[in-house]
């Protein structure tokens, strides 16, 4: 797990601030920091800090010096409307998944694998698979073909050890084939181990969680909808530039057909003769006849002839 996502499990788990060193000392305790660095407790501290100054951060300071607190989420808020909504659908989802037909369960790996690129997927007849459900070929590259075969195991409880090895003994030796375990549950400790035993082929596992999130990901049984909805843009005491007319005004330059024509003069006094030119508003010049015409809305007046 990565520095600010391991900050972010430790500080919802407290539910107070937290100077860094301590987000790094009880990150590394619960196993949840990856990182071979002499100095863990800086590199959090400096990843924390560096974060705070994007406004979308999940942390933000805190009171003293070195610590740092989640961002809090006003209820009710549609952000937290949403995350409430999406929290449901993975655990409805999961529900599903340890409630489904052991024969479906392995179809819908194989749709997922399907979907994550897999290719010559085949499944293996239900009865005497001999611990693999279904094969597929993964081709990262033209020089990368990787052989894996599956276990997709839909028990409410978790797998052990010996699911484990049976994958591993089913495993084509000559095709350099790798081994997977999907489950909707878990596995157990020692499972763990022998997936991971040192000069034994590795036997990747993919527990519950994992699976629900490869099946968000990729679409699988699950869509994703988009709602219009209202924001407010115009706010008591900030000025709101959303009005397309009034960018446009303030970009366009200033001149005097220009302002005849916001004015909307009648068409006597846009022939008006010029007298003499001044400025009577802000970056704009206007005629002084069209400006007594505008005012009285008349004319402007006509020259006395002389006695």
């Amino acid at each position: 797990m990565q520095f600010k996502d391991a900050a972010y499990e430790i500080l919802k788990k407290a539910g107070q601030p937290l100077h860094y060193k301590e987000i790094a000392a009880r990150a590394k305790a619960a196993g949840l920091l990856e990182t071979t660095g002499q100095t863990p407790e800086a590199t959090m501290g400096a990843q924390l800090y560096t974060d705070t100054l994007d406004p979308d951060s999940r942390f933000r300071r805190g009171d003293q010096r070195g610590t740092f607190t989640l961002k809090s989420v006003p209820t009710g808020s549609i952000q937290q409307q949403i995350e409430n909504i999406h929290a449901q659908v993975r655990k409805d989802l999961r529900k599903q998944l340890l409630q489904m037909p052991p024969q479906k369960f392995e179809e819908l790996i194989r749709s997922l694998l399907e979907r994550m690129g897999f290719e010559e997927t085949e499944t293996t007849p239900y009865s005497n698979d001999k611990g693999v459900d279904v094969r597929g070929v993964l081709r990262s590259n033209p020089l990368s073909v990787v052989k894996v075969a599956i276990q997709a195991k839909r028990w409410t409880n978790n797998v052990g050890s010996g699911v484990v090895s049976d994958v591993r003994g089913a495993l084509k030796i000559a095709d350099s084939e790798q081994g997977l375990i999907i489950t909707p549950s878990g596995f157990t400790p020692s499972a763990v181990d022998e997936a991971h035993a040192s000069g034994k082929t590795l036997i990747q596992l993919i527990n519950g969680d994992q699976l629900v999130e490869l099946l968000i990901q990729h679409k699988v049984g699950v869509k994703e909808e988009q709602l219009p909805f209202l924001q407010l843009m115009l706010i008591s005491g900030q000025k709101c530039w959303a009005s397309p007319w009034l960018k446009q005004r303030r970009q366009q330059k200033p001149t005097k057909q220009n302002w005849r024509q916001s004015l909307k003069l009648p068409s006597p006094l846009l022939s008006a003769p010029t007298i003499k030119t001044r400025p009577i508003r802000r970056n704009c010049w206007i005629s002084k006849a069209l400006c007594v015409g505008t005012i009285r809305n008349t004319l402007p007046p006509p020259v006395r002839p002389k006695p």
